[in-house]
């Protein structure tokens, strides 16, 4: 359907069921225009970037800030709990390391037990809940609560529901979403793609979701508009060289400007780092919590001298090439020795020093100077701020190192990834959401690639879509 307002403003409650790229976020910018003067609405979604990115689609599109209150489900959550800390039983202590299904059920039964009807109907006029697919069975209590008092639209395609939360799990879309929320319209018209000059493109994709989303796969071997199928060997060893040397001959044929998103194996993030480390310009997108990494932090409580230097080294090797721990180690031992022959470098003497005095400082040091080494090529360049930002953390604010790091990657889950680099690879779990010009999906039959987790790498492509598989049937199995 193209973009009608009365879908959302004609309706109290419902669905509208929304694929990738087909003008969800404008649907939502051309409702808030039409909103009156008075109660704005509430709307909600999963992440601080998302808000971001929502927010400047409506300034850019002149929508008065008076017409709209936007927050993620969490926050605004907890911004009411906060206010009525008799009611909920909820302060400020229970935040400190936050069980979000807990707080998401306190809000729900608060609204339930009816304290504060009148407080949120004089409040809001509508609620909209976008990327209603990533709800959990503890928020859509919440929205369904909310929808009790309010008109309340949700918006969300169940094809894009690839992430796996625990013990709060996703509710059966058909038996629980739909029968809360019925379906009042389904968009269809491919705009990320038209709009890039390529509605054909556009067009496969919706096809492809059709047969994806009936379990039935779909069959590349003779590609389509703007699609390739790459033939794998299953050699890993000669299947990464002729996915480097085809990204790099995609780069070749494009303007500088034009993006893309690499999209490999989920469990498998070892490979998506050897791809990174054979290719210049590329940015690895980490997961928020970034575990490979952050156990140094916990060494560096508990360890000193030559062990601590190898386990930071140790972990600088994931992050960059040319780091050369058995060199450097030795080269320790004889600088401290007074036997060099040669004068020690920056990186030398920087590992020195953590050695003899594990300071945060030092330990920051260390990972500077190899930084910038011309030895070294950084290729997990995120991490590698985490990493520095946590530990400046520890000397500026004498915070412990668990602290510290924990601090940051809070931070990082509450803002995302905002700066994701012009060629960008990661997983469909960590690049969902995200668009580019191109794509490239370096193997479509892989353990991970489920129907729905294709159908969300197939759409990122704006003007093209490469993958790589040794069978052309991909996507059987939601």
């Amino acid at each position: 359907m193209m973009l009608d307002t009365s879908i959302i403003l004609a309706n109290r409650t419902g669905l509208v069921v929304a694929p990738a790229g087909c003008g969800k976020t404008q649907l939502i910018v051309e409702t808030l225009k039409q909103q009156p003067t008075g109660k704005p609405f509430l709307i909600l979604t999963h992440t601080t970037a998302g808000i971001a990115a929502l927010k400047a689609r409506l300034t850019r599109n002149s929508v008065s800030p008076k017409s709209y209150h936007l927050a993620t489900i969490s926050g605004w959550a907890v911004s009411v709990l906060l206010k009525y800390p008799t009611l909920s039983g909820v302060n400020r202590a229970h935040l400190v390391n936050p069980d979000y299904t807990a707080l998401h059920t306190s809000i729900a039964q608060l609204i339930a037990n009816r304290h504060i009807d009148r407080i949120i109907t004089a409040t809001y006029a509508r609620v909209l809940v976008d990327e209603y697919q990533d709800c959990t069975i503890s928020q859509h209590n919440l929205v369904t609560q909310l929808s009790r008092l309010l008109p309340t639209i949700v918006l969300g395609d169940p094809m894009q529901a690839i992430f796996d939360f625990g013990a709060d799990p996703l509710p059966s879309w058909t038996d629980i979403v739909q029968a809360q929320f019925p379906v009042i319209g389904q968009l269809n018209n491919p705009w990320r793609w038209s709009n890039s000059g390529c509605s054909s493109l556009g067009e496969w994709i919706l096809g492809a979701r059709e047969y994806l989303s009936s379990g039935q796969g779909i069959n590349i071997k003779d590609g389509g508009p703007g699609v390739t199928w790459v033939p794998m060997s299953g050699n890993h060893q000669r299947d990464l060289p002729a996915q480097v040397k085809y990204q790099y001959s995609l780069r070749n044929r494009i303007p500088n400007k034009e993006s893309i998103l690499i999209i490999g194996n989920a469990k498998r993030p070892q490979v998506r780092h050897e791809f990174a480390q054979r290719t210049n310009g590329i940015g690895v997108v980490e997961p928020v919590d970034m575990k490979d990494i952050t156990g140094i932090f916990t060494w560096i409580d508990k360890s000193t001298g030559e062990t601590l230097v190898g386990k930071i080294l140790d972990t600088a090797s994931k992050l960059m090439t040319g780091v050369g721990k058995a060199v450097l180690l030795k080269r320790i031992l004889t600088i401290e020795a007074g036997r060099g022959k040669k004068e020690p470098t920056a990186v030398e003497l920087s590992a020195v020093a953590v050695k003899q005095s594990p300071t945060a400082n030092n330990i920051l040091a260390l990972f500077q100077e190899l930084k910038t080494s011309s030895e070294t090529k950084v290729f997990r360049q995120t991490a590698l701020s985490a990493i520095m930002e946590a530990l400046r953390l520890c000397s500026t604010a004498q915070m412990t190192p668990i602290d510290a790091i924990t601090r940051i990657l809070e931070k990082r889950r509450h803002s995302g990834e905002k700066r994701i680099p012009t060629i960008a690879i990661g997983s469909t779990l960590l690049l969902k959401g995200l668009e580019a010009d191109h794509v490239i999906i370096l193997d479509g039959n892989c353990e991970t690639m489920s129907a729905k987790n294709l159908y969300v790498a197939l759409s990122r492509g704006a003007k093209s879509v490469t993958v790589f598989a040794a069978n052309p049937v991909l996507g059987r199995g939601l």
